[in-house]
């Protein structure tokens, strides 16, 4: 079984030490998010600046890997909504090899150890309005115009997702791939008792309603209150797939971020030996829902 990594910021361990931990966790190939911080102004790194105060994202080492290893390296990109280019950068994402897809996500002001801050929250549903109140409208439609998934994040580290936003361009951009990224749900930043922690899903769940709308099952070892194999977490999965069929749920690890999780191994083999899943779905969540919704066939090795 082919085993896709739809997250990890290879940028934080570089793409030799990458090549490595793949190799010896059994990943065959894996989406690079190349992510570096914020800037001061909350804008995702790395950039550059562009006329009239917007900025731009590249991805040297999404490039790099690419180039290098077309046969295990894919990635995603950023743009600004108020890129003056906007329409020639979202026309053209897909145009370049291995880039296949945007990706959106909060900034918020406090570390995410702050977990659920006054602050934090409020950044949040800030974003929230700004994707549904008209900021991205362009944006979307011409994503979907232009056939690029968009990869969104509306959720933290002790923050609920806002799904409401979710559901908003769902429905106003029907041909519009959106991926739910990190479970959509709150999530957690220690290992402390979460009563009630998969309840969350109840809502997510009832997005699955929109054929266009998948979800990124990411951190979801971060749940779990018990050892590996995570029987919680198999349990809520489970549900999910009822939901929204393994056609449309992606595994990724954010192996960079969740080193004290889980190992890489463990992240996605509780989903590879679970026998209460068919074969056909443990296939398509570890890999071929992320390659067919993203169009990226599965090529031999250089």
């Amino acid at each position: 079984m082919e085993i896709v990594d739809a997250q990890v910021h290879l940028n934080m361990v570089g793409l030799q030490a990458g090549l490595v931990a793949m190799d010896a966790a059994g990943i065959d190939a894996l989406v690079i998010d190349e992510f570096w911080g914020f800037d001061e102004h909350g804008r995702p790194l790395p950039n550059y600046p562009l006329s009239g105060g917007s900025v731009r994202h590249t991805s040297p080492l999404g490039e790099e890997a690419v180039a290098r290893h077309p046969d295990r390296f894919a990635y995603v990109t950023r743009v600004q909504p108020d890129d003056p280019g906007l329409e020639e950068v979202i026309a053209t994402v897909r145009e370049r090899p291995g880039r296949l897809a945007l990706r959106i996500l909060p900034f918020v002001p406090k570390p995410p150890s702050a977990g659920e801050s006054p602050e934090n929250l409020a950044a949040v549903a800030a974003f929230a309005e700004e994707l549904t109140g008209g900021r991205y409208d362009r944006y979307f439609a011409l994503a979907e115009r232009h056939s690029v998934p968009v990869f969104l994040q509306v959720n933290g580290i002790g923050i609920p997702g806002r799904l409401d936003a979710i559901e908003h361009i769902a429905r106003h951009h029907p041909q519009l791939t959106v991926v739910i990224d990190h479970l959509g749900v709150a999530m957690p930043g220690s290992r402390a008792a979460r009563p009630g922690r998969f309840a969350q899903f109840e809502e997510v769940a009832t997005l699955a309603r929109f054929p266009n709308v998948a979800l990124k099952w990411g951190h979801a070892t971060r749940l779990s209150e018990e050892p590996y194999p995570y029987q919680d977490v198999r349990t809520a999965l489970h549900r999910i797939v009822e939901a929204f069929g393994a056609e449309r749920i992606m595994w990724a690890s954010d192996w960079t971020i969740d080193l004290d999780w889980s190992s890489w191994a463990e992240s996605f083999s509780y989903i590879r030996d679970d026998e209460m899943l068919s074969q056909d779905d443990r296939a398509a969540i570890l890999g071929g829902t992320v390659r067919r919704l993203l169009g990226w066939p599965a090529s031999p090795a250089p």
